[in-house]
């Protein structure tokens, strides 16, 4: 009876630090789109334009990135977060899990750390440390997985993904949520099943729904990373608000979706979607945007709201909750059957 106590206690404790964790390693990479803003010279900062000339002009220069520059320590994250994402179930396979997931996080405080240092060191240094700062992402993904699995009850894994992934409105994992409910062990949902990848390939309704998460992904990377950057430079609003108004972005993107078996596969479309994404968009930026001008970045807003308007009319026309004919299986039949047959004899 004590023993089962401690183990029901200790739960709460898990996912108390584990979301801590995920916030923190999380802030370390995302805080970067809004801390940028203060590394410029003449931005609307707490910095005076004569205080800056009374200080070490070469240090401030380093700090003054071009558009180009800027945008490539975007990019160098994402650039970070695939290349950890390849060799991640590489390491874990002969390291063991704690001690990566370990790893991973002393090497994302490392880095905050250093980050300044690199800062003033100049633009190497700096993409270096952003793209060891967005490795330590496919990690959130692997610990969010292993938390759920080892100390949630089956029935419960949906809610402890839920406050895990919610993270204080850090970073929108919440939107890359997906649940699967099942009545079934973990061998008896696995036991011989193969993915049908020609069917889901087959589908129009994945490619919608992949263009659609593409689009939407678009829209909200564009709004927390160069959001700060358009409020800050462009429309002239002052850090303390900038920094305010960005948080609502995280904030309200409190989202689940809900699959099947074959859930898992979408969702790690969707993480490479989101990392090309955060890849390219600076790229997108620097070509429409390369003077910060308001009219720039007007036509980067309506060109992406008209993606984003196309895509979710298409979906709102073509898609729907049922279940596709893939996802059907024996499996699912019987434990279908089974769960009426008890409401019937209840």
């Amino acid at each position: 009876m004590g023993q089962n106590v401690f183990v029901h206690s200790i739960r709460y404790l898990i996912v108390i630090s584990s979301l801590i964790s995920f916030t923190l390693v999380s802030a370390n990479t995302t805080s970067f789109s809004l801390t940028v803003i203060c590394m410029v010279e003449g931005s609307n900062g707490n910095i005076t334009q004569e205080e800056l000339q009374g200080k070490n002009t070469a240090y401030f220069k380093r700090l003054a990135y071009s558009t180009t520059e800027r945008n490539s320590l975007f990019s160098a994250a994402a650039l970070g977060s695939i290349i950890s994402g390849l060799a991640i179930t590489s390491l874990i396979g002969r390291f063991g899990l704690r001690n990566v997931l370990s790893a991973y996080g002393f090497l994302s405080g490392l880095t905050a750390l250093a980050l300044p240092l690199a800062a003033a060191t100049g633009f190497i240094p700096m993409f270096i440390i952003r793209m060891l700062q967005g490795s330590a992402g496919p990690a959130q993904y692997v610990m969010i997985g292993t938390v759920a699995r080892d100390w949630a009850p089956r029935k419960s894994i949906g809610s402890y993904l839920i406050v895990e992934l919610q993270k204080l409105g850090i970073k929108p994992l919440s939107e890359k949520l997906v649940t699967i409910t099942t009545d079934t062990t973990e061998e008896e949902t696995s036991k011989n099943q193969s993915i049908p990848y020609k069917s889901i390939i087959g589908d129009c309704v994945v490619w919608l729904v992949l263009l659609t998460y593409w689009s939407d992904e678009i829209g909200f990377e564009m709004l927390g990373q160069f959001g700060p950057t358009y409020l800050n430079r462009v429309l002239g609003i002052d850090i303390r608000t900038t920094g305010i108004i960005s948080a609502t972005t995280y904030l309200l993107s409190v989202g689940v979706k809900i699959s099947q078996q074959f859930s898992h596969v979408l969702m790690a479309w969707n993480s490479m979607i989101s990392s090309i994404t955060i890849l390219l968009l600076p790229l997108f930026v620097t070509l429409i945007a390369p003077y910060n001008l308001i009219h720039e970045w007007s036509r980067i807003y309506i060109i992406i709201g008209i993606f984003q308007l196309i895509m979710m009319t298409f979906f709102f026309i073509f898609c729907d909750t049922k279940p596709r004919d893939w996802t059907i299986t024996s499996n699912n039949i019987t434990t279908n059957s089974s769960e009426e047959e008890e409401e019937t004899s209840e």
